[in-house]
């Protein structure tokens, strides 16, 4: 009843109309769930689908007690360094970092960014950062220095008192481009804030961001005290100037000398061959694909026109055997899917892979489609 009665408040604050919708509920089994009394639950995952059909609720867990909250860390680790430099990021491969984060936007309203890493105008490969700075809100680009998919109390931060120099190349599109340069540590991090160290202009040979590539270099000990150099956790450009900007971001090091610094990336030439990229997406529902040979005719169509060719399909659990989610768990005896879906099909092993998705959304006229949620979760086989 908790459950029903909290969906039922979310669909009605989310029509503007004077005519209030209908509360969507859905019975479910208590065995299934293994659980005791109605009353008892603490924790439950559910998803609202607006189905060509109409609104329908998908109950996705329910449980006694409550989901526990890992204890974030705040400790550092010396990282495995050969020669004088450790890039942080060349944005050669996507958005993701040798060091295992990531690097994106962020902003605040009015003011926007937008980032995208591809071969620039003279061949070589870097970040695209445009910023439309408004007097209101901030806007820029972050970088990672650890791991994001460990667990929050499992993630180690970059020890970086090993090093001397912050170095990176950039160049602007018209010259003149104002950025400040942020550093955050764990502590900065986990607030979702980091701490100015100065304009990006005042570590550039020429004084000022310029249309000609330029490497800035930044003493490890310009960075502000109150930050801890054994944990640092992000690298942080935001844009100052109001107006639209746009900036070429190249690689990003920490050096522990500050001469043999890295190079740019070479530019590409006319005989390189460039990597087909692959085009994604999260298929929630697959009790239903498995179940349902008619709406599969339908689908696999659906993401070959779409240019689709990874599908990443949320592990089904077995009713009577609660697991947690993307838990996929074994039946002794076969059973009505093991016909079309067989565990040594690569289709299965595609799904248990949660990283490398493009995040292309079903359109809502697709039959059956499923948000995925915000949240993910290991995938393990029993």
């Amino acid at each position: 009843m908790l459950v029903y009665c909290l969906v039922a408040l979310l669909v009605r604050g989310a029509s503007a109309q004077d005519a209030p919708p209908p509360v969507v509920t859905r019975t479910e089994s208590r065995a299934e769930w293994g659980l005791t009394r109605v009353e008892a639950v603490r924790f439950g995952r559910v998803a609202l689908v607006d189905a060509p059909d109409g609104l329908r609720l998908d109950v996705r867990r329910l449980r006694e007690t409550p989901m526990s909250v890992p204890t974030p860390t705040t400790e550092g680790r010396a990282p495995d360094v050969s020669g004088n430099s450790l890039v942080v990021s060349d944005f050669g491969e996507s958005n993701r970092t040798p060091l295992g984060g990531y690097f994106g936007t962020f902003q605040r309203s009015p003011s926007s960014a937008v980032a995208r890493v591809d071969h620039m105008a003279d061949g070589r490969r870097a970040l695209e950062l445009t910023c439309r700075r408004q007097d209101a809100g901030f806007c820029g680009v972050w970088i990672q220095l650890y791991d994001f998919d460990a667990a929050p109390d499992a993630r180690r931060y970059l020890d970086a008192r090993a090093f001397s120099t912050l170095s990176f190349w950039i160049r602007g599109r018209v010259g003149g481009e104002r950025l400040l340069l942020k550093v955050a540590d764990a502590r900065w991090e986990q607030r979702e804030d980091a701490l100015p160290v100065g304009d990006v202009a005042t570590f550039l040979p020429a004084g000022r961001v310029d249309t000609m590539w330029q490497q800035a270099v930044v003493p490890l000990d310009r960075l502000p005290t109150r930050l801890r150099r054994e944990a640092l956790a992000m690298v942080v450009f935001e844009a100052t100037a109001l107006g639209t900007s746009t900036v070429e971001i190249g690689p990003v090091a920490l050096s522990i000398r500050p001469d043999d610094l890295p190079p740019l990336l070479p530019p590409r030439t006319t005989g390189d061959t460039l990597a087909v990229p692959h085009k994604a997406t999260w298929l929630w529902n697959t009790a239903e694909l498995l179940a349902d040979s008619a709406w599969r005719s339908a689908v696999l169509p659906f993401l070959e026109r779409e240019g689709f060719d990874r599908v990443f399909l949320q592990l089904p659990g077995v009713p009577g055997t609660p697991s947690m989610p993307g838990e996929l768990a074994i039946a002794s005896t076969p059973g009505p899917c093991d016909r079309w879906w067989r565990p040594s099909r690569a289709t299965v092993c595609a799904c248990t892979h949660s990283t490398g998705t493009h995040g292309t959304r079903f359109p809502s006229s697709m039959p059956g489609y499923s948000p995925p949620s915000t949240t993910s979760s290991a995938t393990t086989t029993r």
